[in-house]
């Protein structure tokens, strides 16, 4: 028995009125403001009537499903990572392939540099590498670890210094592309940090989440938190799966996994977020995005019937979910891709750790004792032989 896959990943083009959204495999693009459908696989137009729309080969995409998507807007690159470690680039102004790869492990995170030339992977391992975006036989550089799942990154605007969290709680500032120089910790999770944004209109102020029941705000040069935001709203866990903000109306929308609530601040003074309102779904959120007029578009979690997207229309300070807006209608129509099993759409809350792990003090210490012991006894052994 085969299920109907969601449009689980979704990112709106800065600068375009192109949205990209990913079902299973695939992707496809649509224009943000009338649903026209401007590129998808030969297999989904196939199906449909999309006059003048860009055809993708289906050889060309993942053969796992895709979990994360990167955009450079300056060179019109956008990034598509999958589940099988594979990595590809495509020109969204012709949808070809510019370079596909097979990463060393899984990405966990995905960003260009400033320039757009290198394309950075951090993984599971703690690990980020580089290497040319288009060039698939560039050989990847390791360029910065940590002892402990790198969760997410982020490059600030000037391009000068790049920003890793993990599973341990911490957040690296480090500076680029000579990453082994550290410029700052910033410490103040106690749990996993998931999820790393500074907004374009405040470059000096980093957002960020993870399973902690609040968000932070932080002047992340030096290491200082600003804010600290209550996320939860009763006792379940809280896992932060994406924070993205929209430049001109300067709101920053909150994703929590496994929650029907899109949590909207007002950002005018990103030093001091103000909720804004609470975007109540029928379902979970997957993903969300921003389109160039303000409006966020959000990815439904699985379902047997229902959209896969919704619209919050935002007009005079506040959103409003859209009824027959044309790009969801659009989005909506689509025949999904089935599969024989329902991929893991849910992978932040699985970073909780599940034991208490000793720290590393703690854990010196027992090895300590137990050489010391170990010698004593061999000491001991050695001198009863002699007598």
């Amino acid at each position: 028995m085969t299920v109907r896959l969601p449009v689980h990943r979704v990112l709106h083009l800065t600068g375009t009125d192109i949205v990209v959204a990913a079902i299973g495999r695939k992707f496809l693009a649509v224009n943000s403001k009338n649903g026209q459908i401007l590129a998808a696989p030969a297999s989904v137009l196939s199906q449909i009537d999309a006059a003048g729309a860009q055809v993708i080969a289906d050889e060309e995409f993942p053969d796992a499903t895709i979990s994360l998507f990167a955009l450079h807007p300056e060179t019109s690159q956008l990034a598509v990572s999958a589940d099988n470690k594979q990595v590809a680039c495509y020109d969204v102004r012709t949808w070809t392939r510019l370079s596909s790869r097979i990463s060393i492990k899984r990405a966990s995170c995905l960003s260009f540099s400033k320039d757009g030339g290198k394309l950075l992977i951090g993984d599971k391992f703690g690990d980020v590498y580089s290497f040319k975006s288009n060039d698939t036989s560039d050989k990847e550089a390791l360029i910065l670890g940590h002892v402990s799942l790198l969760t997410s990154m982020t490059l600030t605007q000037d391009g000068k210094y790049l920003l890793t969290g993990d599973r341990d709680e911490k957040i690296r500032v480090s500076r680029y592309p000579h990453a082994f120089e550290i410029e700052q910790f910033c410490l103040g999770h106690k749990l996993f940090v998931s999820s790393l944004h500074i907004p374009a209109f405040a470059p000096d102020v980093l957002l960020s989440g993870g399973g902690d029941p609040f968000l932070l705000t932080w002047d992340f040069m030096a290491g200082k938190i600003l804010q600290q935001i209550p996320l939860q709203e009763a006792d379940e866990p809280v896992a932060v799966s994406a924070i993205v903000s929209h430049p001109q109306t300067k709101v920053v929308a909150v994703v929590l996994e496994k929650s029907k609530n899109v949590l909207m601040f007002n950002a005018s003074n990103a030093r001091d977020l103000q909720l804004l309102q609470k975007i109540t779904l029928p379902t979970d959120a997957l993903s969300v995005t921003f389109t160039d007029e303000g409006h966020l578009l959000i990815a439904l979690a699985p379902r047997a019937e229902g959209p896969l997207v919704e619209l919050a229309r935002y007009a005079a300070g506040s959103f409003t979910l859209s009824q027959g807006d044309a790009l969801t209608q659009q989005l909506n129509a689509i025949p999904t891709s089935s599969d024989e099993e329902m991929p893991d759409f849910y992978p932040t809350s699985k970073l909780r750790k599940t034991e208490v792990v000793p720290n590393r003090q703690q854990k010196r210490k027992e090895n300590e004792g137990g050489a010391k012991g170990k010698n004593k006894r061999a000491k001991n052994g050695k001198t009863e032989t002699a007598a």
